[in-house]
Formats: C-alpha cells, sequence, structure tokens
C-alpha cells in the first residue's frame, strides 16, 4: 500500500514530451470528464480544436458552455434521485 502512494505522489522521470499527442488528449478528456460530469466527446473535440488554433476566447466560451451543460446534467441526476 505504502508503495501505491508513493508512485502517486513521485512519478519516476515522467516528461510530457515522451508522450503522444494523442496520450496527451486522452488524459485531458478524462480529466475534463471527472471535472464536467455530464460533458461528452463532442465538447472536448470542440475544446481541443480551439486550443489548437489558440483562441483563447472561444476556449473560455466553450469551458463556460461545458460548465453549463454539466450543471444541467448534474440537476437532471439530483431530479431523478428524488
Amino acid at each position: 500500500m505504502a508503495e501505491e502512494d508513493q508512485s502517486c505522489t513521485q512519478p519516476k522521470d515522467l516528461d510530457l514530451d515522451d508522450l503522444s499527442v494523442g496520450i496527451l488528449e486522452e488524459i485531458f478528456a478524462d480529466l475534463m470528464i471527472v471535472k464536467y460530469p455530464g460533458v461528452e466527446q463532442a465538447d472536448v473535440e470542440r475544446l481541443l480544436e480551439a486550443l489548437n488554433v489558440g483562441d483563447l476566447g472561444l476556449v473560455e466560451q466553450i469551458e463556460a458552455d461545458i460548465a453549463e451543460k454539466s450543471a444541467r446534467w448534474m440537476r437532471a441526476v439530483l431530479d431523478v434521485d428524488d
């Protein structure tokens, strides 16, 4: 157990330059799903495209749209539980 904890807190020479763009995109998508429950792959792809072209205004708008969509999704889930 202590070995598992140590591996999480001390990466062994992890260098993001060694990871492919595809792997980094998968990691990013996973992080977005955790941060914004209910987010869909199409949402993440739109955000990645905006990041790729460097349009920060569009990135902010897409993330705001994702946050709003996630909030609606969470309210719907909570309503179902009632």
